[in-house]
């Protein structure tokens, strides 16, 4: 397969040309794969969710602070 990029628009002689080949299913890498995906959701989720909570109890602090 190849794809041909769209960028720059009107010239022809700059565009890209990305060629890929199929290359055969191993059902052992699929699932490895899959599951490297999972860990890095988790990972990902949890620094997010880290921060987030850093945040809020920075937010709550400066409150506090202004109160006084």
């Amino acid at each position: 397969m190849t794809l041909l990029t769209c960028d720059p628009y009107m010239i022809n002689s700059h565009r890209m040309l990305v060629t890929g080949h199929r290359v055969p299913y191993v059902p052992e890498q699929a699932e490895e794969v899959r599951s490297n995906d999972y860990t890095l959701y988790y990972l990902v989720g949890s620094i997010l969710a880290l921060l987030l909570i850093i945040f809020f109890i920075y937010r709550r602090m400066k409150k506090r602070g202004e109160g006084q």
